[in-house]
């Protein structure tokens, strides 16, 4: 849950806007009500799970369901993660940033294959 300083308001999610910037873009987040990027996260008094008012704040959870559910969902999304990460795909997509910053080039996945490939790398 956030607070906006600027109106008041509060809201569960932030607006995302990209910023076009000369090497890429950049990510802000804005109220989604006033736009503005003077907010902040209220914590320990609404639950980490569904975002309902936590009796005691601090807590974390409203309840032993939403703390089960919630721990059980982090523990997914971790191995999911881990799962990304150990994949070949991710692994080689990795390599070829690599190469591209410390060479300071914009080769494809698929160029710097090829390159490799035919021993020019």
């Amino acid at each position: 849950m956030y607070h906006c300083s600027a109106c008041g308001r509060e809201f569960l999610y932030a607006k995302v806007y990209f910023e076009p910037r000369p090497l890429g873009s950049e990510r802000l987040l804005l109220c989604p009500y006033c736009d503005s990027m003077d907010f902040h996260e209220k914590k320990g008094e609404y639950c980490s799970y569904c975002g309902r008012r936590v009796p005691h704040p601090g807590a974390g959870y409203c309840s032993d369901s939403c703390r089960s559910a919630g721990e059980k969902l982090y523990a997914r999304q971790k191995e999911q993660e881990e799962k990304r990460k150990n994949s070949p795909l991710y692994k080689a997509v990795a390599e070829v940033d690599r190469y591209n910053l410390i060479h300071g080039c914009t080769l494809s996945y698929g160029q710097y294959y090829a390159l490799k490939g035919a021993g020019m790398l």
